[in-house]
């Protein structure tokens, strides 16, 4: 092997820097830890890249608050190192330090580098900013609404009031609808058959000479001979 062949094996490039690193994760980071602390703890056993903090959803720029965070060491075996020692341990610290009796977990992640924690998090801040933008829509279009709601009510306040001024009523709908009547027609089964048997019954007695008001007259003659003889 030449000697420029040892020399470019031993030097370490941006992609052989990169290839080396190792990334932790911790899965809760306890409250009002900033990301200066996180680093001076971390620092303490290995030498670090960079370090990213999730906020978490009630976080506020005068007191940051965050839920989840990711570690990248320079060295991946120091990172596999440390995600085990520390992992489900107290942090520790001075006597009276706040975060002292706090408990984290974290995971190596192994074959996970910050390319793609960059990509997560671009994916997350596009979703979030496309949710924002359709209610900032939808919160538009109701004001919108609202506002000529609101407008329409007050130009038929204004109208209502001159009408009212000139002793005149106030203004309905100029349309008018009419409804044309129509005669009702039975659609029972059993009413449409007995007026189709009576108007037969009539037909007939049409045809024999039937007169209701002559059958009448002999029937009250009828009567009245009872009568006397009773």
């Amino acid at each position: 092997m030449s000697d420029l062949e040892i020399s470019k094996e031993g030097h370490d490039t941006p992609e052989n820097t990169k290839n080396k690193t190792g990334m932790i994760y911790i899965s809760r980071i306890p409250p009002g830890m900033t990301p200066s602390k996180v680093r001076a703890i971390m620092a303490q056993h290995g030498e670090l890249g960079r370090i990213y903090l999730a906020p978490a959803a009630n976080s506020h720029p005068k007191n940051p608050r965050f839920k989840e965070g990711w570690v990248e060491f320079k060295k991946r075996r120091v990172a596999r190192k440390v995600a085990q020692l520390l992992n489900a341990q107290p942090i520790g610290g001075k006597k009276g330090d706040r975060y002292r009796d706090d408990i984290w977990t974290m995971k190596f992640l192994g074959g996970f580098k910050w390319e793609m924690l960059s990509e997560h998090i671009a994916i997350e801040q596009a979703s979030h900013s496309a949710k924002l933008r359709n209610e900032l829509s939808q919160s538009k279009r109701e004001q919108e609404d609202y506002l000529k709601r609101v407008d329409r009510a007050k130009k038929q306040s204004a109208i209502d009031e001159r009408r009212s001024a000139k002793n005149l009523p106030p203004k309905t709908s100029d349309k008018h609808y009419e409804f044309k009547q129509r005669q009702v027609v039975s659609r029972h089964p059993s009413e449409q058959a007995s007026q189709e048997s009576n108007a037969n019954v009539n037909a007939k007695r049409k045809r024999a000479g039937y007169d209701p008001a002559v059958e009448q007259h002999k029937a009250k003659k009828l009567e009245t001979v009872l009568g006397n003889l009773f």
